[in-house]
């Protein structure tokens, strides 16, 4: 998200699964369920690469981490408008 690219999460534990719903809320990736199809993973893949709303999510999502040194900063920052 950070570089302005769009997420597929494929979640395999809990925490995965909430951070998937965070990107897929603030429409900069989509999450896979454990019950979707390969045609619908094929379609949300497809979605992503092919509809520029998700990259304009990465890149304002993107404007609010600081380019700081720390990893826990910027995951914070990138965090913080997710939650929202």
């Amino acid at each position: 998200i950070k570089t302005g690219v769009p997420v597929l999460v494929f979640p395999t534990q809990l925490e995965q699964r909430n951070v998937g719903e965070l990107i897929a809320r603030s429409g900069a990736g989509l999450a896979v369920d454990e019950y979707d199809s390969i045609e619908s993973i094929s379609t949300k893949l497809e979605a992503l690469l092919s509809e520029e709303r998700f990259k304009m999510s990465c890149k304002e999502i993107r404007r609010s981490v600081p380019t700081s040194n720390s990893i826990n900063t910027q995951i914070r920052a990138l965090l913080q408008p997710l939650c929202v």
